[in-house]
């Protein structure tokens, strides 16, 4: 059978350590080690990262996507110069745009999610 005083006193000195001599130092190194630890990985995940967007701009470049960006831009300044000049009304640039409304209503909805993170971003490091 066992005691209910013994477990109550046994629990409450596991409860409580005692004090040890070298625990400031111990937290100490613990801190520097748990920092170190973070330097690294913070320069870890970010070489891997320029690395990545690298090998990234490369790809892109290589593809051909900067000219056909520039035909579209170019494409894009006509039609929108030609309905300006016939007075069209902003709903029938759709029809004529070298992209369809969904993609520009996608890109849209992507800057207003990059901008909420922004502000959230900003508002966190407060």
């Amino acid at each position: 059978m066992a005691d209910p005083e013994f477990e109550g006193r046994l629990g409450r000195l596991f409860a409580e350590a005692p004090p040890l001599g070298d625990s400031e130092a111990f937290a100490r190194r613990v801190s520097s080690r748990l920092d170190r630890a973070w330097t690294l990985r913070r320069l870890l995940i970010g070489g891997l990262g320029v690395a990545g967007g690298l090998i990234g701009v490369g790809q892109v470049a290589a593809s051909g996507v900067v000219g056909r960006a520039a035909i579209l831009s170019t494409q894009s300044v006509k039609i929108f110069s030609i309905a300006m000049a016939n007075h069209l009304p902003a709903h029938l640039f759709f029809d004529y745009m070298p992209v369809g409304s969904d993609f520009l209503w996608a890109a849209g909805a992507f800057l207003v999610v990059g901008l909420v993170l922004v502000v959230m971003r900003a508002i966190g490091e407060l």
